[in-house]
């Protein structure tokens, strides 16, 4: 149970600061109204995470421990938050405005959100700056909410190391990666590009990871100058159809179109 790690971890000085699923710190969206009614009767916080557990069936946890922790007000929570910055990974005309959760769909309002995804549509930016928009004048400012379901839904990121470009180590692995994986039949796995802006990695299939390579190789010319039917006929097999060939060639320009401002903005091109 989460209070028998709780204690066992409290032992080496570690506390319990949330998951690291950030939807799933949100008690509105992961009970529905009498699950929360009860959940309020009980002040105990292992308790409330027990019955959290209970509500949801949820086999594992994605806990996140700290040592020495030090509790921030609210105030000073919200103003570090501001200061962080934020990319929009998917294109704006994609961005879902709900999210299905365990107590139902969660709707963002879009009087509140469409603003912010237009302004992150133009490149990264931090959330303070977001809620200087005009548009969102008179609306309360309310980063962890923000965070939370941009960032939360994979929609977002955040940019942890803004400016920060592909450095060698970087190059290295995500070669790596590519000659180890990547085939025709395993072109629409997931997987993750090493980016140091994000100090982690950057979620996409493993067919865009080709095209981020290849970008990245060429500096990130215009995407519209590319000759992507020659990237898809390096990439196929010889004996390769030429209409399976096109139909590569397509995608990847499709990909580009997509994808390519954002690879800049992250400094992986």
């Amino acid at each position: 149970w989460h209070a028998d790690v709780a204690a066992d971890l409290a032992g080496a000085k570690l506390d319990y600061v949330g998951s690291g699923r950030l939807l799933t710190n949100f008690s509105d969206l992961m009970m529905t109204d009498a699950q929360r009614a009860i959940h309020a009767r009980f002040p105990d916080p292992l308790l409330r995470e027990l019955l959290v557990d209970a509500c949801n069936e949820r086999l594992l946890r994605h806990d996140v421990y700290v040592r020495g922790t030090r509790r921030l007000t609210a105030g000073a929570r919200d103003a570090a938050l501001e200061a962080v910055t934020i990319a929009l990974l998917t294109a704006p005309e994609d961005v879902a405005y709900s999210v299905t959760m365990p107590a139902g769909r969660a709707s963002l309002s879009e009087d509140y959100y469409r603003p912010m995804i237009q302004r992150l549509a133009e490149g990264p930016c931090t959330l303070g700056e977001l809620f200087q928009l005009p548009a969102l004048a008179g609306h309360a400012r309310n980063p962890t909410e923000v965070v939370g379901m941009l960032v939360g839904s994979g929609q977002a990121a955040v940019v942890a190391r803004p400016g920060a470009a592909l450095n060698t180590a970087a190059r290295h692995f995500n070669a790596l990666n590519l000659r180890r994986y990547l085939r025709v039949d395993t072109m629409n796995n997931a997987s993750a590009m090493a980016c140091p802006a994000l100090a982690g990695g950057l979620p996409m299939p493993l067919a865009s990871f080709y095209i981020a390579e290849r970008f990245a190789a060429a500096g990130g010319i215009d995407a519209a100058s590319i000759d992507t039917a020659r990237w898809a006929r390096d990439f196929a097999p010889p004996d390769t159809p030429p209409e399976q060939i096109a139909a590569f060639a397509q995608q990847m320009t499709e990909v580009l179109h997509h994808q390519g401002k954002l690879w800049r903005w992250l400094g992986i091109a």
